[in-house]
């Protein structure tokens, strides 16, 4: 049974994680990019702060939008900025956009930090 939870929690991840368009597939890139980042600063750090997140959506016609909840940590966030940026050279377009929640995702959004690669 408990297979059976986490193959239907996966999917159901799996099909809201990233709901923007035109940029789909680029939204993907940087999702994963900073997915990869969040996993080495932590294993780096060896901190293992829960963040929420990275979600992303398309929030205009040249920038895709990136979240992260649930953290204060200046060089997590730095660790994804870097790549990011790597990710922002390879594809071009659009141009990526990190806002940093202290907050959860579910109660009222606190910024902690919001970095913008174009």
């Amino acid at each position: 049974m408990r297979i059976r939870t986490k193959i239907i929690f996966g999917l159901v991840v799996t099909s809201i994680y990233g709901c923007g368009e035109p940029f789909r597939e680029e939204g993907h890139i940087y999702g994963n990019a900073a997915r990869k980042a969040i996993e080495a600063y932590r294993v780096i750090s060896g901190k293992a702060q829960a963040s929420e997140g990275p979600f992303w959506n398309d929030c205009g016609r040249e920038v895709t939008c990136l979240f992260l909840y649930n953290t204060q940590d200046q060089g997590l966030v730095k660790a994804i900025v870097v790549s990011l940026l790597a990710a922002q050279a390879e594809i071009n377009k659009p141009g990526i956009k990190l806002t940093v929640y202290s907050s959860s995702h579910n109660e009222t959004k606190v910024v902690f930090r919001e970095v913008t690669i174009k």
